[in-house]
């Protein structure tokens, strides 16, 4: 359906362009069906098998997470589908063969637009650390449980996508970036739900 509706919004494109549209169409759904799919592998068995031995969280709150995000995981990135990030996405990362040989000025632009998609993006997405972070004033923010939870099975569907190095290399070993935008509590709490999923 959403592969429909968005071909009737193009009815005069190249075949290279439809081609491209659907690539990325089907990487979307690809991607949205790996969070869902890493939501029930990882955390909906800990709702299952719910014990008091879950330590930190023998509180029900991060149970009461779980059990929140599981109303919406299913609509993770739904704003990607939007006109003001889908068409930039797209060019973006499944750009035409005229569009990668379009003057500078042109891809200049386009790059504009990419960017101002992804801000949409984060500011629309409170799974994405970016949400949480004031970056004017550069100061980071406490994440709630439900976004952790989201991010986690983002970053796990990435990790199914490109394999290498694995999500929890990743996240030990090479996520500087992310880890700037967190606050102490927040990493915490992430290296603690690490330890509980990948047992």
């Amino acid at each position: 359906m959403k592969m429909k509706l968005v071909l009737e919004q193009n009815e005069n494109i190249s075949s290279e362009l439809e081609n491209n549209i659907k690539q990325y169409m089907e990487y979307l759904e690809k991607h949205i069906t790996g969070v869902v799919e890493a939501f029930k592998k990882y955390f909906v068995p800990l709702v299952e098998n719910y014990k008091d031995s879950l330590g930190v969280y023998s509180n029900h709150d991060f149970i009461l997470a779980i059990k929140t995000k599981a109303l919406s995981i299913d609509k993770h990135d739904l704003s990607k589908y939007n006109d003001i990030e889908f068409y930039p996405y797209r060019r973006h990362f499944y750009p035409t063969t005229e569009e990668q040989n379009a003057s500078d000025e042109d891809k200049a632009i386009w790059e504009e637009k990419y960017e101002e998609a992804w801000k949409h993006h984060y500011k629309n997405n409170p799974h994405h650390i970016q949400y949480w972070y004031d970056h004017d004033n550069n100061i980071a923010k406490d994440m709630d449980l439900p976004s952790i939870i989201e991010m986690m099975c983002d970053w796990i569907s990435m990790d199914q996508i490109y394999p290498k190095p694995t999500i929890d290399y990743w996240w030990r070993n090479e996520a500087e970036e992310e880890r700037s935008m967190m606050t102490p509590e927040t990493i915490g709490t992430v290296d603690e739900i690490y330890k509980l999923i990948m047992k």
